[in-house]
């Protein structure tokens, strides 16, 4: 039997075939790239956003806490129903206590706050599958925020026909939530609001 020579690969062969097998986990999407990027693209489309957010037992004996130092209370209910129409332009407008209020527009702000959370990939993600919420069909993430003051745990709704964030239901330790979900037909300002 005859020995053959050890062939050695060029080096610059070497380092490319080393680069790419380096690159490819860094080239690949990240797996938040999808529901952070449909908040990017709603951030960006009038909406009109309805939210109910779930005070845990700990909240609201803390604000009975408040209530007796201050004469207020932090939640005036265990449960809050709240809405929100971005229409485009210089005003928002948003419910407190039941009554809309008109504010400068917060569009700017938003969006770069979006886009920071989509460079920073500060998140965990989860690919749930598809679904359908409100007779759509949505593809839905689970999202774990690691941050070191907020823990949570987040279901993300992206609607299949567009790309836009159709909704969220949020999960703190203690008991916390709040669901939302955003509809982006005939987004107009609220009538009679100054």
């Amino acid at each position: 039997m005859k020995s053959r020579p050890v062939q050695l690969l060029p080096s610059c062969v070497l380092a490319g075939i080393c680069a790419l097998a380096f690159a490819a986990p860094a080239l690949a999407d990240n797996s938040c790239d999808a529901p952070y990027s449909a908040v990017v693209k709603s951030t960006q489309t009038p909406r009109h956003v309805y939210s109910t957010r779930t005070h845990s037992a700990q909240e609201m004996q803390d604000s009975d806490h408040f209530k007796r130092l201050t004469g207020k209370p932090t939640y005036s209910s265990k449960t809050e129903i709240s809405e929100s129409i971005v229409p485009g332009g210089a005003f928002d407008y948003g419910t407190v206590k039941g009554q809309w209020k008109r504010q400068p527009s917060s569009a700017k702000d938003n969006l770069e706050m979006a886009q920071d959370r989509l460079n920073a990939h500060e998140d965990t993600c989860t690919l749930v599958g598809d679904q359908t919420a409100d007779g759509q069909s949505v593809t839905v993430y689970q999202l774990h925020r690691k941050g070191a003051d907020d823990h949570a745990d987040t279901q993300l709704r992206v609607l299949k026909s567009s790309g836009l964030f159709e909704g969220q239901t949020t999960k703190w330790p203690g008991g916390s939530s709040i669901v939302t979900r955003y509809d982006y037909n005939n987004v107009q300002p609220p009538a009679n609001v100054k």
